[in-house]
Formats: structure tokens, sequence, C-alpha cells
């Protein structure tokens, strides 16, 4: 991510500090109210598909929350698709919102505080 203080006038050369991701796919981006950007992204990790979210303060403090970690290549039932791609992420007043595909299995150890 780049910075700019003059509304994309002009935008900072270097990438911010914590805000290159390697091998990220699904990317969305929002802005809240209060300055806050959240980050959404996912990774193929281990054999399994890592969901992020992170938010990024005016003050570049970082909070990057797993909200899950399913299995990339484990169907829940011959009728569930493996995986879709797509992800979301909007404001919403002070904070982001994310929607975002996962496995579908009933594994509730996959997600963010179950």
């Amino acid at each position: 991510m780049r910075r700019s203080t003059d509304r994309g006038l002009t935008w900072s050369k270097a990438d911010l500090p914590h805000t290159t991701i390697r091998n990220a796919t699904n990317i969305a981006l929002a802005v809240a109210n209060n300055g806050v950007v959240g980050l959404l992204y996912q990774q193929l990790s281990g054999g399994r598909w890592v969901t992020h979210m992170c938010n990024r303060t005016m003050a570049c403090n970082v909070q990057d929350l797993i909200l899950a970690s399913a299995p990339a290549n484990t169907l829940c039932s011959s009728s569930c698709p493996i995986w879709a791609t797509t992800t979301t992420c909007f404001p919403l007043g002070m904070s982001s919102v994310a929607f975002f595909s996962a496995n579908n299995s009933p594994d509730l150890a996959n997600f963010h505080r179950g």
C-alpha cells in the first residue's frame, strides 16, 4: 500500500511499512470514517487457505487478524464447491466489514473465535 496526503494527486514513493504481502490473492481494501484502513486478503499456506483482515491506523499501528484457516483441498460433501474466489471489504462507520469465501466444512476450529 502507498499513501497520499493530497487526495490522490501524489503518492508515497515506497510501500508503507508492513504492507507488502507476498503470495496474497483476493485482495479487498476499505477506509473507515476514522481513517483506519482495512485490508482483507487470502494466502495459501501449508495446504490451507488463510484469510487475513489487517487493520491499519493513521499512526501506522497494524492489527492482523486471521478470520479463517481452512483446508485447501478438502470437500465437505460431493455437492459443495471446494473454493469460490470472492472477497469484499467495505467501510461501515468507524470500522470495516469483510465478506469472504472459505471451505464450507462445519468445523468451527477453522474460524476466528469458533
